[in-house]
């Protein structure tokens, strides 16, 4: 997770978002 943040240098304030986005990111693998 840190990885996929630090590749976008998103800051993400809710964990929650975080792992949703985690998981759109990781779904999305392609990109």
């Amino acid at each position: 997770r840190i990885l996929y943040n630090r590749q976008r240098a998103k800051p993400v304030t809710m964990p929650g978002l975080g792992r949703f986005l985690d998981t759109v990111r990781t779904s999305n693998t392609g990109r």
